[in-house]
């Protein structure tokens, strides 16, 4: 519900990884557009975050965008690793700051069994510089993301359970406003579940 948030996105294959390695890694596209639906005069400070929305001045402050290319690689049955660049940008942010971020990010998946895997990942934001929204004991510096999650896998269902710093549910919502510092403390769990359908 945070910002009435409404996702658009893609994500198209450009490179296939193939058996006989003639082709050794996928490379993949995926972006997003994101319209802030809340009303103009709603600036909302959620319990994870230090500060304000940024303010809704024009229609155009409503849009946000996030472009990824995933570069990743499959060596073996058990182990796949995935390398990211990615950029973020929000039309409207407070003073002082990039209307882009630039990131990267670097993830690992291991099966420890047929149906469960353990995930890692970490994202470096590229940009420095303090979130502040006007109020300066409020003030912090963006964060590095983090997560660690298991998977567990059906026939038609795979159940998530992690453990990062990161509150949004868009990409460059944690990319542009991550303040929590995994490794002092600030951890949220997440759960999400993915149904597979097969036509």
């Amino acid at each position: 519900k945070h910002q009435l948030n409404q996702e658009f996105n893609a994500k198209v294959a450009i490179l296939r990884q193939t058996r006989s390695d003639k082709m050794p890694v996928n490379l993949t596209f995926f972006g997003n557009f994101v319209y802030r639906a809340e009303k103009q005069s709603l600036s909302s400070t959620p319990p994870y975050m230090s500060t304000n929305s940024p303010p809704i001045n024009y229609a155009q402050d409503r849009y946000s965008y996030f472009w990824q290319l995933i570069l990743s690689r499959r060596f073996s049955s058990k182990f796949s690793m995935q390398f990211a660049p990615s950029v973020s940008h929000y039309n409207s942010v407070y003073d002082g700051m990039s209307n882009d971020v630039f990131a990267i990010s670097f993830g690992g998946r291991y099966k420890i069994s047929p149906q469960t895997s353990i995930m890692i990942d970490y994202s470096q934001p590229l940009n420095t510089y303090t979130i502040d929204s006007g109020n300066d004991p409020y003030a912090k510096d963006l964060k590095p993301g983090f997560s660690l999650g298991f998977e567990f896998g059906t026939s038609a269902h795979a159940f998530q359970v992690f453990a990062t710093n990161y509150w949004g549910l868009t990409p460059q919502d944690n990319y542009m406003w991550n303040t929590n510092d995994f490794f002092s403390g600030d951890v949220l769990i997440g759960f999400t579940i993915t149904r597979i359908y097969n036509f």
